[in-house]
Parts: structure tokens; sequence; C-alpha cells
């Protein structure tokens, strides 16, 4: 069974359904193998992870549930209590007896968010300089896992991540934001739980793995690469912006070294897995796959173009672009990525989806494009132009055919895309 729940309408068309088909099976296999079910259990069976007897977890992201059930069927020692921050849609009952469970949201906190993140502060308080920590860190949990500076009410919190969210700006660029703002990221959950050791098992959604970016870095360093006001007067944000918010903002430091001296990362699964798993997928299709230089960054609609135009039969690639939100459209960075290119092909096929099964402010995944799509939008008198212009990219592979279905997966490394094909000429 497919993970795409809509495969069979994708594949219900004349001419290129072996196409979208491999196209499909690759996209799948390099979200398979980021799954935390095989990325845990390639863990243990490889011994990169050398845990003690016993210990106390903790767990947050879109991955956290799946990485604490596939850790309890690998794991022979005992997990002395814990709690695990999960998707709301997730089952609610605890993993087990020891280990509590509640919810956090996504893609902006909530109140579950930080009525979440104070648990996991409170049980890191009480451990002591004999205790280990486990946490399960993935994906998403920049928003499900908070804790606001004193002075800083959820609401301006929310208003300050949802701007830089439709500013264009990056991953680095948004987390160094959220430090500035957060008790609980830069470091924070470490400092609390000093000095007890802390042992991070980490599926990274950020392309080149930079620790203080995934999840905004709870449990490491901050290495204050981007200073947060930088970023402010970058975007234009000081007017947009309450006092408190600023403040935070303009005094913040990041926490003293002595708190990370008894901390150690693991990364199980990122990017990079997943496209190595997509090329060893369309090698054994028969095609002459080759990897995108580098990961997918910067404007959605721009970064299709060099993708597109790299040498080869087939091209897979993934990161993690932006869109500079101007229209009043829905939509997300891959499917705005497909759009975009779909403008530019001359045969053959581009799709980009979330490893996590969200894009942007939809319930599609991403979206695939190629000639069935075009013909659509054609016979539609679509102007892809006018689409893009408003960020309406789901309403357009809403109405044309091509958005990829597959609910929540369970993981998060950030996007995966495939190009098979040919760029017209210019």
């Amino acid at each position: 069974m497919s993970i795409f729940q809509n495969q069979r309408e994708l594949l219900d068309i004349d001419g290129e359904a072996t196409g979208r088909s491999h196209v499909l099976d690759i996209l799948e296999a390099g979200i398979l193998s980021v799954l935390p079910e095989k990325a845990v259990g390639d863990a243990f069976a490889t011994k990169v992870l050398k845990l003690p007897d016993e210990f106390t977890v903790l767990g947050w992201g879109k991955a956290s549930l799946g990485m604490f059930s596939a850790f309890k069927n690998n794991y022979q020692g005992e997990i002395l209590g814990g709690h695990i921050i999960s998707l709301p849609e997730e089952e609610k009952s605890p993993p087990e007896s020891k280990i509590g469970i509640s919810s956090g949201a996504h893609p902006l906190p909530d109140e579950t968010s930080l009525d979440s993140g104070r648990k996991l502060l409170a049980i890191a308080e009480e451990l002591k300089e004999k205790d280990t920590l486990v946490c399960l860190i993935s994906g998403g949990g920049s928003s499900m896992f908070e804790v606001p500076k004193e002075n800083t009410e959820l609401e301006n919190l929310r208003d300050a991540y949802k701007l830089l969210l439709e500013s264009g700006a990056d991953i680095h660029e948004m987390n160094s934001v959220r430090r500035a703002l957060s008790s609980s990221k830069g470091g924070g959950l470490a400092r609390v739980a000093y000095p007890a050791k802390v042992i991070n098992i980490v599926i990274s959604d950020v392309p080149g793995n930079n620790l203080e970016d995934i999840a905004s870095g709870a449990t490491v360093e901050d290495p204050f690469r981007i200073k947060p006001q930088d970023v402010v007067k970058k975007y234009d944000l000081e007017e947009k912006l309450d006092g408190h918010t600023l403040e935070n903002i303009e005094s913040y430091r990041p926490i003293e070294k002595k708190y990370f001296r008894n901390v150690k990362t693991h990364i199980i699964a990122d990017n990079d897995r997943a496209q190595e798993a997509m090329l060893k997928r369309a090698r054994s299709l028969g095609y002459k796959a080759t990897r995108f230089g580098g990961y997918l960054h910067g404007e959605a609609r721009l970064a299709v173009k060099a993708f597109m135009e790299t040498e080869g039969e087939l091209i897979v690639g993934g990161g993690e672009t932006t869109v500079t939100v101007k229209g009043g459209g829905r939509g997300g960075r891959n499917q705005e990525f497909v759009l975009a290119g779909l403008q530019k092909i001359k045969r053959g096929i581009l799709a980009s989806c979330g490893t996590d099964g969200i894009d942007g402010t939809t319930k599609a995944a991403g979206a695939i494009g190629d000639k069935t799509v075009l013909e659509t939008a054609r016979a539609r008198r679509y102007d892809m132009g006018t689409f893009l212009e408003n960020n309406d990219s789901y309403g357009f592979f809403k109405d044309c055919g091509g958005l990829l279905i597959t609910g929540p997966t369970g993981t998060n490394v950030a996007d995966i895309s495939v190009f098979l094909g040919e760029v017209a000429s210019s």
C-alpha cells in the first residue's frame, strides 16, 4: 500500500502513468527511509547508540511518539519515566504507565504547546548529577515545545512567528529569533537539566544538520551564527513587533558553555539519508539518477530553476525553500516550487513534497506536475503566473490535479524533490 493516499487518482491518467508511478515510488522510498522505526532500528543495529541501563526520557517533535515506540522495541534497559509531546491528531493514551503524553501545535504554538513545554522543564528540573536524560528530538519541535520568556505573551509570540513565516526568512533566521523569545530553546532545557547527562537522539529536519536549528536547539549550545537583532532589521519587523518582544530580541545572549559539558548528540536520520534512498530506488528502476548539488534553499520559485537545470536523466534533491507571502491564496513551499517549475517544463515530471506530509497551510504534502496538469490548466484557461503571484499553488493543483496527499507521516527531514524530463529553452 502506497504512502500516498490518493495514488490511484494520481495514476488514473493517459500517457504518463508509468512515469508518475516511478516518481511516486522514488519519493516514497525517501520518506520510508527516515520513518522512526527504520531510523531507530538501524541506529541500534549498528551500535551507534550506547545508553546507560536506566534513564529518563523526554520527546518532542513530529516523530517523537514514533521514535519512542521504536525505542521501546530496541532498548533492553529501564526507562524510569518521562514525557512525550506529540501532534494533536496522534494517539493520546500514554505509551506506557511511566510516560506522560500531551500534544503541541504546529506551525504556531498554542496553549497546549506551553502546557506541554512546562511539563518537560519540570521533569528536567528534578534531575541530579547522577541521572541521564535521553531526548528524542525531531522537526516541528520548535512550536510543539514552547515556554515563552516571562514577559512574553503567547499572542505576541504567535504574531512574531507568523511574521517570520511569511517574511521569506529561512529556517536559520527564524530560529535565531525563536531562541531569543523562549526559555526552552537555545539550550534552555539543557540548562535546567544540568548537571545531569543529556543524550540527544535526533531526526533532523534541518539541511546541513545545524544542531541549534533542529527544534530550535533546546538541549544544545547556540553558536550565535545569526543575531536575532539582524533578522528583525533585515525583514523590517521593528514596527510590527510589540515592545517586550523587541526587548527580548535586543537583549538576547547565548547560554553559558558550561551547561553543555555533559551533552552528546546522535543524528539518526536526515535529509541526506532520504536523498540516498531516493537515488537507490531511482537507479533500481533503471534511471541514470543524479543528486542536485547542495540543498534546495531560498525562494521556492527561484530554487526550482537551478534544480531543473541540473544535468542528468533524473534529478533528486532536498532541502527547505522559502516563500515570501504577498498574495491571499493558499499553498506551501513544495506546491509553489512545482507550480513555478511547471512553467519551465518541456516534457517530463516534476514533484516535491514535505517528508512530514504537510506543506504550508494545507493538508497536501506537496504536488506533482506534468503534461496532464498543464493540459487541464489550459483547458480551464488558468494562468499559472496569476496563481503564483497570489501564492495560490494549492488552488491551482486542487483544480488541475497533482496534489500529493499522505497525511502526517510521523517523521520530518524537510523536503524532497524529483525531476524527470527536460527544461524548455528560454
